[in-house]
């Protein structure tokens, strides 16, 4: 008599490449969930160090580690970890991020609170090295659908998408069609608004739950390149009716970057000629400037908060701080 396949609650689905050193942190904070109905899953993007060891030195862990046997960038490999997990609920736990103890617990809890929802994110507390310091901030609702999205545009702004504080149900992941991996950098935020306008909705999760890691190999020109270029791409389709004010308010962000000396401004006059941008430009243009005066006066959505101090929060910190400083200890002692 076979014994029949128990797929697990949760997920945790570590997409990677390179980076053995942040790969154990993450691997360690998957380790120490509350919840325990948990596999973990890690897809190496064909990576040159040997991520395989790294996984071995966790002896006895349930871990389930698979190589691409060729380089598929971020968007793709997204798509390949998630066509591995077999989890009702995934969260995509970046390498260089880290999960607190109660993320898959509370997510649970959460999706199960509202089941027409399609995800749930989570609030960040971003680190510097050891040291953790903002936390992000959240729209003051539990819940967000397409109806709620007309009434606040508002959640159109909403940027605190990171993959690793996002947790989502297979199922309407799967509906949906998974990632769009022609996107290069705006996938997370593009699953955002599908789960909130065609994945039943979304709800929102004001306690510390994921530490996001700011670090020197993140490429902020890069990153404010693709996400313009996604975002023009994203308007092209029509898809959630981004508005063409929005592109020209990019396109104006990144122009001043260049103009500073933050990136290249022959390489992002080249990609807004290749991407046929000047249209959308001429559209929005006076949209765009009404924005940023806005902002110039102190109207624009804040997204960072400074640390909290109210005692039940300073002690989440001061706990996640113990845990994020051992789990960046070198060797398996880290566990």
């Amino acid at each position: 008599m076979t014994t029949p396949n128990i797929s697990p609650l949760f997920t945790i689905a570590i997409p990677v490449y390179n980076r053995a050193d942040y790969l154990r942190c993450a691997l360690r904070s998957a380790l120490d969930q509350t919840l325990k109905d948990v596999e973990i899953v890690v897809s190496d993007d064909c990576s040159d160090e040997d991520l395989g060891s790294v996984i071995n030195e966790f002896s006895g862990a349930a871990i389930r580690y698979s190589r691409s046997n060729e380089r598929l960038g971020a968007s793709r490999n997204h798509q390949r970890v998630t066509s591995l997990a077999t989890g009702e609920f995934i969260v995509m736990l970046h390498s260089d991020d880290a999960l607190l103890p109660t993320f898959c617990e509370k997510a649970c809890e959460r999706l199960k609170a509202r089941p027409e929802a399609g995800a749930v994110y989570m609030c960040i507390i971003k680190a510097t090295g050891l040291d953790l310091r903002d936390c992000t901030q959240m729209p003051e609702i539990f819940f967000a659908d397409g109806n709620t999205l007309a009434s606040r545009s508002e959640l159109r702004r909403f940027l605190t998408v990171q993959p690793s504080c996002c947790a989502f149900r297979r199922s309407t992941f799967e509906q949906l069609g998974g990632y769009r991996t022609d996107l290069r950098l705006a996938y997370d935020w593009d699953i955002y608004m599908r789960m909130l306008t065609k994945g039943g909705g979304v709800c929102f999760e004001s306690s510390l739950q994921t530490i996001y890691r700011l670090h020197a190999e993140q490429s902020m020109q890069k990153e404010m390149l693709n996400g313009l270029l996604d975002v023009i791409l994203m308007y092209k389709r029509r898809d959630y009716a981004t508005s063409a004010t929005t592109v020209s308010d990019l396109i104006l962000t990144n122009l001043s970057s260049a103009l500073r000396g933050n990136q290249s401004m022959a390489t992002l006059l080249h990609a807004l000629y290749e991407s046929k941008a000047y249209g959308v430009l001429t559209i929005g243009f006076l949209g765009a400037l009404g924005l940023r005066i806005k902002r110039r006066l102190g109207c624009s959505l804040q997204t960072t908060n400074p640390v909290p101090h109210d005692p039940e929060t300073l002690a989440v910190i001061a706990q996640a701080q113990e845990l994020w400083q051992r789990w960046n200890e070198n060797g398996t002692n880290g566990r």
